[in-house]
């Protein structure tokens, strides 16, 4: 083998290691992206499980606030409903005053 052989070989080889450093250099950046692209994506899972969470808790409330409030437009046609046979009665008493008064 010539001397021009080796240092070929010399030379084809110190580039195939610089080259190769470089890729499992460029590799541990792309594991170290990846690890973080993980972790965020664990984070956003998380946060959507907490967000699901909470808007099953607000549907909730929600139906607990729907039913409060057909009780209370009920109660309040009760409350109609009550003072308009107030509103009749007090006119039966005063028409029965009345009469009494001008009768005497």
């Amino acid at each position: 083998m010539s001397v021009r052989g080796l240092n070929c070989g010399l030379v084809f080889q110190s580039e195939f290691k610089s080259e190769f450093r470089v890729f499992q250099s460029e590799y541990r950046v792309f594991q170290s992206e990846f690890r973080v692209f993980q972790s965020e994506y664990r984070v956003f899972q998380s946060e959507c499980r907490v967000f699901q969470s909470e808007y099953r808790v607000f549907q909730s409330e929600f139906r607990v606030f729907q039913s409060e409030y057909r009780v209370f437009q009920s109660e309040c046609r009760v409350f109609q409903s009550e003072y308009r046979v107030f509103q009749s009665e007090y006119r039966v008493f005063q028409n029965k005053f009345q009469s009494e008064f001008q009768s005497e």
